[in-house]
């Protein structure tokens, strides 16, 4: 009996634990898995039943009612926890059905407030459909007006430039019927200027030749009578180009119509001797210059005058640079040998920086321009420069500030037609105007010491030009038009 009570108060220890887990088990049982569970329970109590029968029938197999008593008791107990199970089932199912019908009002809740959302949406979408139409139909026609005006714009800026075209058409059309007009009238005026030349020198040289008798006076003294070819034999002189027949009708003559020789005849009559022998011996024959004995400076003097003579190759030439200018419109190269027209507008000068006293001079002296450039004034412009020659050395002013040139103390030479320029008719020598010069060639003026100035072209003399020139005197160019463009000479 001791074995049999030891274990059913184990079996009583036992039970309230099992009744603990299958209380636990009872609540966490879903409707889903209680067979199983219950199942399980039934097993595990069943299982622990037979244990302890066996642990009963191993002490005492005899004890009949004892094992029959355990048996009741647990299947009291079985019956106990079966029915616990039950009314915990029965608890947790009505549980679940509350939690169940709480669940399905709150999603029912939700699906009404879900459909009360949608059709806030729907009502949303619609009113943005709405509007999108509503955009669509003004950006087309918002489109659609652009348009037209942009047609219209374009029809007008198309009519206004036709206009513009044709307003440009006929303003060329006039443009270019005047410069037509102006270019044949220049070359008109170019042909009429060489006819008058060819007719210049057909009278000039009408009925002069070589062997034409000239009447002297020489220093008012004495009249004598010689050849042309004479006066002519030294080739390149001054002598020779004043009585070459060109300028006879401006060289001075006296009342009974002999040139004039402002030379005394003691100096002139051994020069003349000199020319005559030199054209009666053989070129092969060295000529001996006279001598003047008790004169021989004044000799020497006129001989250089004449550019003849041993004298002819004691030209000086003068080196000088241009000054850079104080105003616009000029500008000169860093090294001062060429000088530029920038700008418009007015006649600008630009000015050697050396000033030459001609009365102290020992022998001619030689002021020379290389051509670089013409002023472009439209291309038919006459009065183009540049101009280069000589001024007085008073005169400082570089700017006419004016489109009409100022010829107060200049003597100068336009290259693009030949014409000669000086403050007075008076002080220009001989037919103007003379020969134009080209871009790239060198114009040269001769300065005498009693003021007297010859021109050359390219080193081929041309004769007089002008006379009566200031004893101050210093190089100079003037220019109107761009891209004038002089070079210092050599």
């Amino acid at each position: 009996q001791e074995p049999h009570a030891e274990n059913l108060c184990a079996y009583k220890q036992v039970l309230p634990m099992i009744r603990v887990d299958a209380s636990r088990f009872g609540h966490r049982l879903d409707e889903e898995f209680w067979p199983k569970v219950r199942g399980q329970l039934i097993e595990m109590l069943q299982s622990a039943f037979e244990i302890e029968l066996e642990s009963a029938c191993q002490h005492d197999d005899t004890d009949m009612e004892t094992r029959e008593a355990a048996l009741k008791l647990l299947e009291y107990d079985l019956q106990f926890a079966q029915g616990k199970i039950q009314t915990d089932r029965l608890a947790l199912e009505a549980e679940i059905q509350a939690d169940r019908g709480d669940i399905m009002n709150a999603l029912e809740a939700d699906r009404q407030e879900l459909h009360s959302e949608r059709a806030v949406l729907e009502v949303d979408r619609a009113l943005l459909q709405a509007d999108r139409e509503n955009f669509d139909k003004e950006l087309h026609a918002r489109h659609c007006a652009l348009q037209e005006q942009c047609e219209a714009d374009k029809i007008q800026m198309e009519a206004g430039l036709q206009v513009e075209r044709e307003k440009l058409q006929a303003e060329f059309a006039a443009l270019e019927e005047e410069l037509r007009k102006k270019v044949s009238m220049q070359e008109e005026r170019l042909q009429s200027d060489q006819r008058a030349l060819e007719e210049e020198k057909d009278r000039v040289f009408c009925g002069t030749d070589m062997s034409d008798v000239l009447k002297l006076n020489v220093g008012g003294i004495k009249t004598v009578a010689v050849k042309r070819s004479t006066l002519c034999a030294v080739e390149g002189s001054m002598l020779a180009s004043s009585f070459s027949g060109r300028w006879d009708e401006s060289l001075p003559k006296d009342t009974d119509g002999a040139f004039f020789i402002d030379f005394d005849p003691e100096l002139f009559l051994p020069l003349l001797e000199y020319l005559r022998l030199q054209g009666t011996r053989e070129n092969s024959m060295p000529q001996e210059m006279p001598q003047v004995p008790g004169r021989e400076s004044d000799f020497a003097s006129m001989l250089n005058f004449y550019c003849i003579g041993p004298t002819q190759t004691h030209i000086q030439s003068l080196i000088f640079k241009f000054l850079q200018p104080a105003i616009s419109g000029i500008s000169v190269s860093p090294c001062g040998q060429i000088a530029s027209r920038t700008a418009l507008p007015h006649w600008k000068r630009a000015f050697g920086d050396v000033l030459l006293d001609r009365t102290t001079l020992k022998s001619p002296m030689r002021i020379a321009f290389r051509m670089l450039a013409f002023g472009d004034g439209g291309g038919i412009d006459d009065q183009c420069g540049p101009h280069v020659g000589i001024c007085d050395g008073n005169v400082s002013r570089a700017d006419d500030y004016d489109e009409v040139r100022k010829p107060e103390g200049m003597y100068t030479f336009r290259a693009l037609d030949g014409l000669l320029m000086a403050p007075n008719a008076a002080h220009i020598v001989g037919a103007n105007p003379r020969v134009r010069v080209q871009v790239g060639e060198v114009v040269a003026f001769i300065v005498h010491p009693d003021g007297q100035v010859m021109l050359e072209r390219n080193g081929e003399l041309l004769g007089l030009v002008f006379r009566c020139l200031p004893e101050i005197i210093r190089p100079v160019v003037e220019m109107n038009y761009d891209p004038c463009r002089v070079q210092v000479g050599s």
